[in-house]
């Protein structure tokens, strides 16, 4: 991961980590907007696929780049990674907050549970959300007029 020595071996402050379905970066402003926040998901039948999950985070107090990992775990078995991705958040001045985002289309979860969203820096854990994934049962149909 990175040099200790060009980090100056500080650890970022997590000032949020959201789960939600899209962010959306404006170009002009550098504005994120967070669409569809979220810490559940519901599917009919398993394994489950959802189309869309986007985690936002926001960083401070580093200093340097920050090699970044977001896992998607099995809380029963952490070791158990649905999806993960990395990316680097640079903090050049530790009183300035940093903001990435990171999207995994697709993710399976095989069954239902409470998984983990973890965020972690230089492979230290530095803050996880919780996420239930549940069965639910579609809607009844109306009984036809008689």
């Amino acid at each position: 991961m990175a040099n200790p020595d060009k980090r100056k071996g500080v650890t970022p402050y997590v000032q949020c980590l959201v789960v939600c379905d899209l962010v959306i970066r404006e170009a002009n402003t550098g504005k994120h907007s967070l669409i569809g926040i979220f810490s559940h998901i519901g599917a009919s039948r398993f394994p489950a696929v959802h189309p869309r999950l986007s985690v936002y985070l926001a960083l401070s107090d580093g200093m340097g780049e920050v090699p970044i990992r977001i896992a998607i775990v099995d809380a029963r078995d952490s070791s158990r990674s649905l999806v993960q991705a990395e990316t680097i958040v640079p903090l050049q001045d530790p009183r300035a907050v940093a903001e990435a985002a990171i999207e995994f289309p697709n993710v399976v979860f095989p069954e239902p549970a409470d998984y983990r969203v973890q965020l972690y820096a230089d492979d230290t854990l530095l803050m996880e959300r919780r996420l239930a994934v549940s069965e639910m049962k579609p809607p009844a149909l109306p009984a036809p007029p008689a």
